[in-house]
C-alpha cells in the first residue's frame, strides 16, 4: 500500500482539486515500475472517494469531524455525519474498505 495525505487525482470538488498533489504523471510513472504496490491510500478531503489511479484502487478517507461539501462553488465545510475507513488487505489479492460512521450507535446481535 502507498499512503499520502493528498490525493493525486482530481475528486470533483474544485476547491480541493486544486490543491491537489502535483506530479500524478510522475507517481503514476513510478508505480508503473512497482507492481507491488497495491492500493493507494490518501487523507486531505474530508470526506469519502473511490476512484482508481494508475490502474490500482485509490480511496480517501472521510473526516471523522466535518465533511468537504460536496458542491461546485467556493470551497466550504459541511456538517454530515464523520466517518471513517477500515481496510482489510490481502497483499498482492484484494483490498476490502469498509466505511464507518464516526457516532457509532447501539450494536445489536442477531437472533438466530
Amino acid at each position: 500500500l502507498l499512503a499520502q495525505h493528498q490525493p493525486p487525482f482530481e475528486v470533483g470538488i474544485a476547491g480541493m482539486d486544486a490543491i491537489r498533489c502535483r506530479g500524478d504523471d510522475l507517481l503514476a510513472q513510478w508505480l508503473g515500475g512497482h507492481q507491488a504496490v497495491d492500493a493507494l491510500l490518501c487523507g486531505h478531503v474530508h470526506r469519502f472517494v473511490s476512484t482508481t489511479f494508475a490502474g490500482r484502487p485509490a480511496r480517501v478517507a472521510p473526516s471523522p469531524a466535518h465533511q468537504i461539501a460536496l458542491q461546485d462553488g467556493p470551497l466550504a465545510y459541511a456538517l454530515e455525519p464523520g466517518g471513517y475507513l477500515v481496510h482489510d488487505w490481502q497483499p498482492g489479492e484484494r483490498l476490502l474498505t469498509h466505511y464507518v460512521p464516526a457516532e457509532i450507535g447501539q450494536v445489536h446481535v442477531y437472533r438466530h
